[in-house]
Formats: structure tokens, sequence, C-alpha cells
């Protein structure tokens, strides 16, 4: 599903978050309030990605950020598979993290889907929608894995 990021939405804003709110199931003032309570307890000493969520709010561009906090990753997943819908709020960060990632791991699967929002196969199984195409996707990555 979509990563959540970053946790902190609160003044430097990806586009996607005026042009998806009133799309999104959720909303940029939900993220933005789930954000702040979320993020609270964040440990002090800087991580590489604490490090990143400082530079973030000390003003620094989302696009110049480093890729460091994904270093190693590829020793710790064989292969990632992210979706984010077209008409998320999250949609611009996502693919920002799916690019840093890209620079570290070979084998990232990426999905945008088309009308999509955040969780939208969830909402598809909640409905009743069990062969939704996204679904179709997750399930065969998941047993391809399992193959594996």
């Amino acid at each position: 599903m979509s990563p959540w990021v970053p946790f902190n939405h609160d003044g430097d804003r990806s586009r996607s978050f005026s042009e998806n709110d009133n799309m999104d199931v959720i909303t940029s003032q939900t993220l933005a309030k789930w954000g702040r309570y979320t993020s609270r307890d964040f440990p002090k000493p800087p991580s590489p990605a604490q490090a990143v969520v400082e530079s973030v709010r000390k003003g620094r561009k989302r696009d110049s950020l480093p890729c460091h906090q994904f270093l190693g990753v590829e020793s710790v997943v064989q292969r990632v598979l992210i979706t984010v819908g077209k008409n998320e709020c999250l949609r611009d960060d996502v693919v920002r993290v799916v690019d840093q990632l890209r620079k570290n791991h070979p084998l990232v699967r990426f999905i945008l889907q088309g009308d999509g929002v955040h969780n939208d196969p969830y909402l598809d199984l909640l409905a009743g929608e069990r062969e939704g195409k996204l679904m179709v996707v997750i399930m065969n990555w998941f047993a391809e894995v399992f193959r594996n």
C-alpha cells in the first residue's frame, strides 16, 4: 500500500496535497493532524531517517533529500512493491520515495493506480470487490514472494 511519507505535512506540502484533497478518502488536514500525533514521540538523536525529517523541518526541499536512509535495504528485503493512487494526497511524496529507494534496491516494483485513492484495495475488499485489478497484482506479487 501507499507508504505514509513524510509524517510531518505541515508547511512544505507536495502539489498532490492540493490537487487531490477533495478526491482522496483521507484529507491533507487529517494527514497533518495524524502526522503531528504520530511523530510527537520520535527519538531526538537523529537516525538517518530522522536527519531527513529534521532537514525538511529546517526548510530543505524534499526533492533534494539524500537517499541514505535506504542504504542497505537490499540486504533486509529481496523485493519491494509500492502502490499509490493517482488521486492520493500522498502521491508525489510516494513517487519521490520510490525514486530514492530504486537508487539502493534493484527490485522495486511501483504501480501508480489510475483513479486510486488511499488504501484503495482495502476499500475494494470492503465493498465486496474481490477481483479489483490492483488487488490481483498485489496477491500475485505475494504469491511470487512466497514461491521464491
